[in-house]
C-alpha cells in the first residue's frame, strides 16, 4: 500500500508538466509549418560566391599586353570576399575559360590571407594562434590593411604597399515604376531604422516601403552598417527565414513599393534589368565617374597588397593590375577603375 501510494505521488509533478510538454509540441508543429511556408523565400543571392563571380553580361577576353601567370602563382594571391570577382575575373582572362561558365573559386584565396602573408615573409610570430594554418602569400587585393594586421607586419620588421586599384559603391534601387528618383542618406537612415514607413514621406506613392537587407556578415551589410547606418540599429529584415539555427535574410523581390541594396559589382550580374532602376543618393548618380571623383557618397577602395622589398612574380601582376590594361580587366570584374580607361 505504502509503495503504491509513492508511486501516485511522483506522477503529481508529470500532470503538471504535461500541459507544458503539449503546448511545447504544438508551438514546434506551429515552427516547422511556418518553416516549410518560408520555402518560397529565396535565399539571398549574394551569399553565393560563384553568383558573385560569375562573368559579366558583356563578357569578353581582354588583351592582356603579354601578361601571365601560372596556376601555380595564382594560388600566391589571396584576398577578402569582396574581391573575390577580381581574383575570378584575374581566372578568366589569363586561363582557358569561356566566360559562360562560372569561374573556379579556390577558397584558400580568402582563408587567413594577411596572417598568410605575414607568415611567408616573416615565418610564424608571437601573435598567431597555434591551430592557424597558411597559404603562401605574396600579393593580396583587399579593402585595406586592418589595424591588427599592420601592428602585426610591423612587429614583424614588414612594411606593407598598399596601391589603390579599383573602386565599388553601395547602390540602392527599386522598381522602375515607382516615381522616387533620390534619396538622401538621413533618408536611408530612416527606412532602416524603421522611422519612415511609406513611400509618400520620401515624395513617392502612399505605398508601405517594402525594405530589402542583406545578410549578416556580408561586405554589403558591413558597408552599410558603418558608411550609412553609422551602426544605428537597423529593423529586422522585411522577409527572412530559420533553417536550423541561423536566420536567413530574403532576396529582393522588384515591386513597385520594394527597396534594394547591393555593390556595383554585384548589382551588375544580379541585377541589372529594365524593370529596375538605381537611385540617386543626396543627388548624385552612381557610376565610374562619380567613384572615381568621390561626388558619390558610399563607396569602398579596393588595393593590392604588396610587401616592400619583394622582387618576386608578385610584382608582375601588381606592375599588370595597374597597368591601362591591368585596369581594363577591374572593369570586366565588375569593378570601377581607378584609372580612365576605354
Amino acid at each position: 500500500m505504502e509503495h503504491d501510494r509513492i508511486k501516485r505521488l511522483r506522477l503529481i509533478p508529470l500532470l503538471f508538466l504535461l500541459p507544458s510538454l503539449l503546448l511545447v509540441i504544438q508551438m514546434s508543429a506551429k515552427t516547422h509549418s511556418a518553416y516549410e511556408g518560408h520555402h518560397s523565400i529565396e535565399r539571398d543571392k549574394i551569399d553565393d560566391l560563384l553568383l558573385r563571380c560569375a562573368p559579366l553580361p558583356d563578357w569578353k577576353k581582354l588583351d592582356k599586353g603579354g601578361f601571365s601567370i601560372s596556376r601555380e602563382h595564382m594560388e600566391y594571391v589571396g584576398g577578402s570576399k569582396a574581391t573575390v570577382p577580381l581574383y575570378a575575373e584575374l581566372e578568366r582572362q589569363c586561363f582557358d575559360n569561356s566566360g559562360e561558365e562560372k569561374a573556379p573559386f579556390d577558397t584558400k584565396y580568402t582563408y587567413n590571407s594577411f596572417s598568410s602573408l605575414i607568415y611567408t615573409y616573416a615565418g610564424k610570430t608571437e601573435d598567431d594562434a597555434d591551430f592557424l594554418t597558411y597559404n603562401e602569400k605574396h600579393i593580396l587585393f583587399e579593402k585595406g590593411v586592418p589595424a591588427d594586421s599592420a601592428e602585426k607586419a610591423e612587429k614583424a620588421g614588414l612594411e606593407l604597399v598598399t596601391e589603390p586599384i579599383a573602386y565599388d559603391g553601395l547602390v540602392f534601387f527599386t522598381h522602375r515604376d515607382n516615381p522616387v528618383e533620390s534619396l538622401t542618406l538621413k533618408q536611408i537612415q530612416d527606412i532602416y531604422s524603421g522611422k519612415i514607413t511609406n513611400w509618400k514621406d520620401v515624395g513617392g506613392n502612399d505605398e508601405k516601403i517594402v525594405a530589402y537587407q542583406r545578410s549578416e556578415g556580408s561586405e554589403e551589410q558591413w558597408t552599410m552598417d558603418t558608411k550609412v547606418m553609422g551602426f544605428v540599429k537597423m529593423t529586422e529584415p522585411e522577409e527572412s527565414y530559420m533553417e536550423g539555427s541561423t536566420r536567413f535574410v530574403g532576396e529582393y523581390v522588384n515591386k513597385v513599393n520594394s527597396l534594394g541594396y547591393t555593390s556595383g559589382a554585384c548589382f551588375q550580374r544580379l541585377y541589372a534589368s529594365e524593370d529596375i532602376k538605381k537611385l540617386k543618393i543626396d543627388g548624385t548618380e552612381p557610376s565610374e565617374d562619380t567613384f572615381r571623383s568621390g561626388a558619390y557618397p558610399i563607396v569602398d577602395t579596393y588595393y593590392v597588397i604588396t610587401v616592400r622589398g619583394d622582387d618576386s612574380i608578385s610584382q608582375d601582376l601588381r606592375r599588370y593590375i595597374l597597368s591601362d590594361r591591368g585596369q581594363q580587366l577591374v572593369r570586366m570584374a565588375g569593378l570601377c577603375p581607378v584609372k580612365e580607361v576605354r
